[in-house]
């Protein structure tokens, strides 16, 4: 409502809507389509810019080798504290690393440098969204990290651009998440991620990534029934089925993938991929972040 009365007084705004309802990816998607600029920009309800926002990203973004940037993310209540300055990719799960996540932001990131980034306040050109078909509409509220790896895959460099700033709400309480959002909806899409494994790993990867990937969602299932929680059971299996019904599409979007490929796994090791095993991954890495989340959720 407060968008539309926006838009009565600016003719640069359109609103457009969809006659049903087409989830985060199909929604990007569908933006994508009727946008016109050469310049694509994605933002969420819960973020807001600051006036930094977008800055130096489109004079980073106009760089001939470059498809997408991305700002620094901070948290939308406690406006000191860092989300992420990009991310890396755990090639063992599809979950993510964000560089710089707890940090009190006293400027210590002020270098463009290339990383894995998602649609958060992000900032694409055109021709790169059509050259990777778009954001993947069966991975849903995953789908950014997905988007952002096709492009590295396809030769160009993501970067983030700390200059510019934008805020996100990540904590939010259920009572203002949308009525359709649940944690076994977002369990499903958590499992679902196996399809970016097998569309976007090249064949020796795969095989590499996938047994752990299954290793370490089954220990998951299994430590969550133990502390009687049975959601994270009926996510993996329901998405695990929906996978298996629906592998021929996923080797369809792999073979898409293969042949616009310009960067092969070893090349974005060094750019996106965290490293280490997923021990050392989870030991140094995520329990720490998760550490921190849980101090979030307390306050």
């Amino acid at each position: 409502e407060e968008i539309e009365k926006i838009s009565q007084k600016n003719k640069n705004l359109r609103i457009v809507k969809t006659l049903q309802k087409k989830g985060i990816p199909g929604s990007r998607n569908f933006g994508i389509e009727v946008s016109k600029g050469d310049f694509i920009a994605f933002f969420d309800m819960d973020m807001e810019v600051d006036k930094s926002w977008p800055g130096t990203m489109i004079d980073v973004l106009s760089q001939k080798n470059v498809g997408g940037v991305l700002p620094k993310v901070l948290d939308f209540n406690n406006r000191r504290v860092i989300q992420a300055v990009g991310f890396k990719i755990d090639p063992h799960t599809v979950w993510v690393v964000p560089k710089g996540y707890g940090e009190v932001d006293e400027g210590q990131y002020t270098e463009v440098e290339e990383i894995a980034i998602g649609a958060a306040g992000s900032i694409f050109k055109r021709e790169v969204i059509e050259k990777v078909g778009g954001f993947d509409e069966n991975l849903g509220m995953f789908d950014d990290i997905d988007f952002g790896w096709k492009v590295k895959i396809a030769g160009w460099k993501t970067v983030c651009v700390p200059s510019s700033v934008i805020y996100h709400w990540t904590f939010k309480p259920w009572s203002v998440r949308p009525k359709t959002s649940s944690l076994l909806q977002q369990d499903f899409y958590l499992n679902s991620l196996i399809r970016s494994l097998f569309k976007n790993l090249e064949k020796q990867n795969l095989v590499k990534y996938l047994p752990w990937y299954l290793t370490v969602m089954l220990a998951r299932v299994f430590y969550n029934l133990v502390n009687r929680n049975t959601i994270p059971f009926r996510g993996f299996f329901s998405a695990l089925t929906w996978n298996i019904i629906n592998l021929g599409d996923t080797i369809k979007e792999r073979e898409k993938i293969n042949k616009y490929r310009k960067v092969s796994d070893r090349e974005l090791s060094k750019t996106i991929f965290a490293e280490g095993n997923f021990v050392q991954i989870y030991k140094n890495k995520m329990k720490p972040i998760v550490t921190i989340s849980k101090n979030f959720l307390k306050n």
